[in-house]
Order: C-alpha cells, then sequence, then structure tokens
C-alpha cells in the first residue's frame, strides 16, 4: 500500500512543488517543498503548510480541526458532484465530503491522538 505523488501534480497556483509524498502502511505521510527559504512542509489534504503531525498525518491546522469535528460531530457529508472535488487551500471548504475522504485516504485517524 504506497502511494507516491509526482512534483507539481495536484498542486495547481503553488509556487512551490513538492519534491515527494510518500506513504508506506504502518508509518505516517510526509511531505515537504523546495522553496526560496529552504523546505516547508505542506498539508497532505490540501496542500497548506502544515502545522505539524495531526491523527497521524502531517496536516494544517484548518484540516486538523476540520477531521475531528468530521469524526466526533459524526457528521454524515455528501458531495454534489462526482466525489472527486478539488481539495486545496483555496477550495478546501467547498466540499466537506471529499476533504473528508482526503483526510482518510491520508491516513488520519483520531485513535492516533489519544495513542501518544
Amino acid at each position: 500500500n504506497s502511494l507516491v505523488q509526482r512534483a507539481g501534480e495536484g498542486f495547481s497556483g503553488s509556487s512551490s512543488y513538492p519534491t515527494s509524498f510518500t506513504r508506506q502502511e504502518g508509518s505516517t505521510a510526509t511531505s515537504s517543498t523546495q522553496g526560496k527559504s529552504g523546505t516547508h512542509k505542506i498539508c497532505l489534504v490540501c496542500s497548506d503548510e502544515a502545522s505539524g503531525c495531526h491523527y497521524g498525518v502531517l496536516t494544517c491546522g484548518s484540516c486538523k480541526v476540520f477531521f475531528k469535528r468530521a469524526v466526533e460531530g459524526q457528521h454524515n457529508y455528501l458531495c454534489a458532484g462526482r466525489n472527486d472535488c478539488i481539495i486545496d487551500k483555496i477550495r478546501r471548504k467547498n466540499c466537506p465530503a471529499c476533504r473528508f475522504r482526503k483526510c482518510l485516504m491520508a491516513g488520519m485517524n483520531l485513535e492516533a491522538r489519544k495513542l501518544k
């Protein structure tokens, strides 16, 4: 169960592109960009700048809070499109169903927080 994303894929409108995106089964996913001021970690859900490892995945604060509320609130989100909406920094609030699906695909797990 290995997932690899190459530089520039799925990150439109960004001035720096991910150099890698790797997730091996049983490990946390990581991603980073090479910018003018060095390496920046990016959120694996929306590609915003990550604030840390939350629920087992490198994410921004916005996706961390979204995931927590989605799980604890037991929301049943439905996509108005085809379940393939683009989730990025600008459009992450447009479709909570696709954003939640992307959180799960990245490996976010509420139990990961409790294991620390």
